[in-house]
């Protein structure tokens, strides 16, 4: 969440942006007031839409130089006094309208356009710790596809050079590709009314109240005559065939390790069911772009077919 800070130390003001998590708050009328210890006082001002503003104010002491008789018979302004010019200033500040998209700064996402209508942002994932089994930079990606744009594995980008992009093509599908790269579709679901396309028991226990939701499996056409495959992996996984850029983009299936290069994700059943499924998937397809969620995102149908010679990955 995005907050702005004003800092007051005497008689200067400075004022920066920074990222903060939440706090304890107790209401005052339309602002939040919080006491971090004897010296200072935040106020929470609750903005509409998703960004707030916090300010807090250090009562530093008056300075010890030469001052009047009067100015050093002042005192300094009492708290209540400080909470009451700050909730002025807050109200006479630019405030967020509803609706409004939160900013980001600076740029999180890397941006890579793969063909005509078929492009990626890549950042890192906000759940990868030190012992997952993959890189924390993943990959989602964009695709206008007979006229219709779709995102698929969608994570918000948190980048405003990537929803202004957005915003302009505005997709009307989000799909997850894999159960667990149900990831933000929700954030696409409410901010352009996009329908959503996935697994539907993990819909159903995540996020049961979406108005748009279209259950998935490997054979069915998504708009845009997006074909979903099946890995044969059992992971519930449907890599997407996009027919308009002779593409396939993998959740999971395959991916690229931290020596860059392009390996399947193994399974148990590797041999008996794995590599028949994803030589189908050659066979069957005319395929110039591989794009994988997970390490470097673009291959060549040469990497895909190398992949399934190598020792499959195990993290």
């Amino acid at each position: 969440m995005n907050w702005l800070q004003v800092e007051s130390s005497g008689s200067g003001v400075k004022s920066q942006r920074q990222v903060v998590g939440p706090a304890g708050f107790v209401s005052l009328t339309s602002y939040h007031v919080v006491l971090s210890d004897s010296k200072n006082v935040a106020v929470i001002a609750e903005s509409s839409g998703r960004s707030s503003e916090r300010t807090s104010v250090a009562a530093d002491p008056p300075p010890a130089s030469a001052a009047t008789d009067t100015q050093a018979a002042a005192s300094p302004p009492s708290r209540s006094d400080q909470v009451r010019n700050i909730c002025h200033d807050l109200k006479t500040a630019r405030r967020v309208p509803q609706g409004t998209p939160p900013k980001y700064a600076p740029p999180v996402a890397e941006v890579r356009d793969v063909a005509d209508g078929l492009w990626l942002w890549r950042r890192r994932h906000p759940e990868w710790t030190e012992d997952a089994h993959w890189t924390p930079e993943v990959s989602s990606f964009c695709v206008t596809s007979r006229g219709v744009t779709l995102v698929l594995d969608p994570l918000s980008p948190e980048d405003d050079a990537v929803w202004e992009r957005l915003d302009a093509l505005r997709p009307t599908a989000a799909a997850y590709l894999k159960p667990d790269h149900l990831r933000d579709v929700r954030e696409f679901h409410d901010r352009y009314g996009a329908n959503v396309y996935g697994e539907l028991y993990v819909q159903d226990l995540k996020e049961p109240d979406l108005e748009r939701f279209s259950e998935t499996a490997p054979g069915m056409k998504l708009p845009g005559e997006i074909l979903l495959l099946d890995d044969g992996r059992w992971r519930q996984e449907t890599p997407a065939y996009l027919p308009e850029q002779r593409a396939v983009v993998f959740s999971d299936g395959l991916i690229c390790d931290p020596g860059g290069v392009l390996r399947v994700w193994y399974t148990p059943w590797h041999e008996q069911r794995v590599l028949p499924a994803l030589r189908k998937i050659l066979e069957e397809h005319e395929i110039d772009h591989v794009l994988v969620s997970h390490g470097d995102p673009v291959h060549t149908r040469a990497d895909f077919e190398k992949a399934l010679t190598r020792v499959p990955w195990s993290g």
